[in-house]
């Protein structure tokens, strides 16, 4: 598992940090992007509707069968992106992979 957390679905499978690399932390995620402009109360809008959409039993039981956790807020999701693109360069940097 190579998020920071198990997840509920798999309680038994370790993390790659508690198997001996801790602050391992690379999820899988999903999300909606919308042009930069975008006016704010339109994104909080649309994150309401998500998050009302995620909490339904019957989609909340599919994303949670699928390993999704959680739902970000806007600003959280921009926060997570730009940390792993950053964590990601430095490793493709430091092993020096080039693209083919």
């Amino acid at each position: 598992m190579s998020s920071a957390e198990r997840l509920p679905s798999l309680p038994d499978v370790p993390t790659v940090a508690e198997a001996g690399y801790p602050g391992f932390d690379l999820s899988f995620w999903v999300g909606f992007f919308m042009p930069k402009a975008t006016p704010a109360p339109i994104l909080e809008a649309l994150h309401r509707e998500i998050v009302a959409a995620a909490k339904d039993p019957a989609v909340a039981e599919k994303l949670g069968s699928q390993g999704v956790v959680s739902v970000l807020s806007p600003a959280e999701y921009a926060a997570k992106i730009a940390k792993e693109t950053r964590e990601l360069a430095e490793i493709v940097a430091a092993a020096n992979i080039k693209a083919e």
